[in-house]
């Protein structure tokens, strides 16, 4: 039997020993893996379904990290993104929609911090649902981070998103204390996230 990370190595194109942050998950009877992978214009984020006939981009990232597996016809949550570790729901045993919660980390050459959120389905086929970029960072300008992220409504509705980020001052603003936070909204529009406001 082949090892699950030889046979998602084998449909990204690349050696077992090149991928990082490698996850095999699975929710219903429906499986996805992922994992980093160096590509030609730098390292990014790939998934593959069992019916996959290539891999699906999730985005550039240097690493990758699974924050949830989830029902979007599920029940609502909250999930905090600034603790260590992220406390997520138990993954449902059943699950009308079930999607990943995949958090990619890169850090670009001018030294910013980026961090983008993606929902990808859990489709023998996977599809990115929904993509929001969630922390850009400079040592010394500063940028915005977010803090939290809902999944609001339930009953088998698709689930609203809602982020919560705050702006942080750079080093010449370190005096001025945060904005107020933001809270983005997102609603499922035909086969996808969009913003709602």
């Amino acid at each position: 039997m082949t090892d699950p990370k030889d046979r998602f190595a084998r449909a990204a194109g690349v050696e077992a020993r090149e991928v990082v942050d490698f996850a095999d998950l699975a929710v219903d009877s429906r499986h996805l893996q992922l994992g980093v992978v160096p590509q030609t214009e730098g390292p990014a984020c790939l998934a593959v379904g069992s019916a996959s006939k290539t891999p699906v981009v999730l985005g550039d990232a240097d690493r990758a990290e699974v924050l949830a597996l989830l029902d979007l016809r599920g029940a609502g949550f909250t999930l905090a993104l600034s603790s260590s570790p992220i406390v997520a729901p138990t993954p449902p045993v059943k699950a009308a929609a079930p999607a990943a919660l995949v958090r990619l980390k890169q850090t670009l050459g001018s030294g910013e911090d980026r961090h983008t959120l993606v929902l990808c389905s859990l489709d023998a086929d996977p599809r990115v649902l929904w993509t929001e970029r969630s922390r850009s960072l400079t040592a010394g300008r500063g940028g915005f981070d977010s803090f939290e992220l809902a999944f609001e409504g339930g009953g088998g509705a698709p689930l609203g998103l809602a982020v919560l980020q705050s702006t942080v001052p750079g080093r010449s603003n370190a005096s001025r204390q945060p904005g107020p936070p933001l809270r983005l909204h997102f609603a499922w529009r035909e086969d996808r996230y969009v913003r709602r406001d």
